[in-house]
């Protein structure tokens, strides 16, 4: 869960400097180097309602799933997951002109509630990436050889450059 007590967003920083306090326990659920803040594998990302995740230059790399109930700004930063996304109907995602890659290595979902992205990657060549919405990136959308997405019937835009070297399913 991310959570702070003051009004600022939490950002990388702030999760670099509780990752410097070298408690092993904190390890096994997130690091942060300064440049990416990767979460352990199982461990779900939760950004509780009315609270900013404000990435500020780190990327994000996600084992698990992430939860977006309050706000995730992005402004250029890559977040990998490798599992669900799910943007509640009370969250915010504001992509800037990062990318999302999923790379997860089964099933996963991507809930947007209507919140775009930028620039999307499916990079997931072992199981099927299932929009469970309606689904639009401003920028560009790979989907990579051997990796599926399925539309589920949901409308899928693209404003920019579309690559498909994989399979798209309509239904």
């Amino acid at each position: 869960i991310t959570s702070h007590e003051d009004a600022g967003p939490l950002t990388g920083a702030n999760l670099d400097t509780a990752d410097n306090f070298v408690d092993t326990d904190l390890s096994m659920i997130f690091t942060a180097d300064g440049t990416t803040i990767s979460t352990g594998t199982g461990v779900e990302l939760f950004n509780e309602a009315s609270k900013t995740l404000s990435l500020g230059g780190d990327n994000l790399d996600l084992a698990g799933n992430f939860d977006n109930n309050g706000t995730l700004t992005v402004t250029t930063e890559t977040i990998n997951i490798g599992g669900n996304w799910d943007n509640d109907a009370a969250g915010v995602f504001t992509p800037g002109t990062g990318t999302v890659i999923f790379d997860g290595t089964a099933a996963q979902m991507i809930t947007s509630n209507s919140d775009p992205f930028t620039n999307v990657r499916n990079s997931n060549t072992a199981a099927t990436v299932t929009l469970t919405d309606n689904f639009s990136a401003a920028g560009t959308f790979t989907n990579d050889a051997s990796a599926t997405t399925s539309l589920d019937g949901n409308n899928f835009s693209i404003t920019s450059t579309f690559s498909n070297d994989g399979t798209i399913q309509l239904q």
